[in-house]
């Protein structure tokens, strides 16, 4: 892409690349002028201008970035990790790795890419997601995390607070949720559930804790649509309880600018809109409204979506025929009615995210939910470079 051209410079022009390409030694080239290198003959013509290794007679395989996946796979990685490193730096986030000790037998959940587990930073608990870059797609999925983690500052949004490199993988130390997911609470025992939300009745159910829950993620996808941003991934394993009972949004490894995003084939089909979950389908703030209805029912239910289903096809076949989770008898209609809106599968017709949050709150019977701050956005010099576009 020309963001990804832009970050390289060719050793041969000094000046940043219009079409890159790697040769097999791993050095990155302006392809105009490596082929310009080349027909001028003379005695390095056909070896790096860098490291002086031969490179491979055919054009095809010399200049393997254009035609070779893995190859660009590979210029991908290092050109993610080389920008996490540097705003990490520039920002002040950057932890030296040997202050972090991670418990390698304590998984905490699985990203979009890379692996949650307990750690320490200092002495002091974290959460450190493990996320190795040869992983495919994972280089993708960093740099997408990592971006909307810097941009954001939002009391129900994970917060980032550091990041590290080890040989093989780069590290994001994110706050630690002491009550894990709304996923495993959901299938949790009443004395978890009354530790994480004060009551051993709190979930399922049309109750405080639900109206609660729900407006918090609402609030949260709201600042992100209007950054125009979309997450891409609302569930509830992505969703986590911290002290108090706070819900927090995680996993931004699909984010993206709103409808530029293409689905990825992690997107976890129960909560896939119809247009996501269709061929050439992207992810958009709609697409997020209706993974969040999808996420409501199963608050009320206690049910996941869909196990009925044998598979994914099965399950987004069934979504794209209309069928949806059931929502319990006893819900109040006007809350019936908002899952109703949010879940059509007309996307131009369902609620905002805002309008959601609002609604919710005006449902729980509460003058306010008293947590809630404005959202702000960083003014980290990552960001403003970000924001300005280049």
């Amino acid at each position: 892409s020309a963001f990804m051209a832009s970050k390289f410079i060719c050793p041969l022009t000094l000046e940043r690349t219009l079409q890159p390409v790697l040769t097999p030694c791993g050095h990155i080239f302006d392809r105009a002028s490596l082929e310009l290198r080349r027909q001028l003959g003379g005695e390095h013509a056909s070896s790096c201008a860098v490291c002086h290794a031969p490179l491979a007679d055919a054009a095809s395989e010399c200049y393997g970035l254009a035609v070779d996946a893995s190859l660009r796979a590979q210029a991908e990685a290092w050109h993610v990790e080389q920008s996490a490193l540097e705003a990490a730096l520039r920002d002040g986030s950057w932890v030296d790795p040997t202050s972090v000790a991670v418990d390698q037998s304590s998984e905490l959940g699985k990203g979009t890419y890379g692996i949650v587990r307990r750690g320490s930073w200092d002495g002091n608990p974290v959460a450190v997601k493990q996320v190795p870059l040869a992983e495919e797609g994972a280089a993708q999925g960093l740099h997408a995390e990592l971006g909307a983690l810097r941009s954001l500052r939002h009391p129900h949004i994970v917060e980032l607070l550091g990041v590290c490199k080890t040989t093989e993988q780069i590290w994001l130390l994110l706050e630690l949720a002491p009550h894990g997911s709304l996923d495993a609470l959901l299938r949790g025992t009443p004395a978890q559930l009354a530790a994480a939300l004060g009551s051993a009745t709190a979930l399922p159910g049309a109750t405080p804790a639900f109206f609660r829950i729900g407006a918090e993620v609402a609030c949260a996808l709201s600042c992100l649509h209007r950054r125009h941003l979309v997450h891409g991934n609302v569930k509830p394993t992505n969703v986590l309880i911290c002290e108090g009972g706070i819900a927090k949004l995680a996993d931004f490894g699909l984010s993206a600018l709103a409808h530029t995003q293409r689905v990825s084939g992690r997107l976890a089909a129960s909560f896939a809109a119809p247009e996501a979950s269709a061929p050439g389908g992207r992810l958009s703030a709609p697409s997020d409204v209706f993974a969040l209805a999808i996420l409501l029912a199963q608050c009320l239910s206690g049910e996941p979506p869909f196990a009925h289903l044998p598979d994914d096809a099965a399950v987004s076949a069934a979504i794209h025929a209309g069928e949806r989770p059931t929502v319990p008898p006893g819900t109040p209609g006007a809350l019936r009615h908002l899952i109703s809106r949010a879940w059509t599968p007309r996307a131009a017709e369902r609620p905002t995210a805002d309008s959601v949050h609002l609604e919710l709150v005006g449902l729980s019977g509460a003058p306010r939910l008293g947590r809630m701050r404005a959202p702000s956005v960083s003014t980290l010099p990552f960001v403003a470079e970000a924001g300005g576009g280049a």
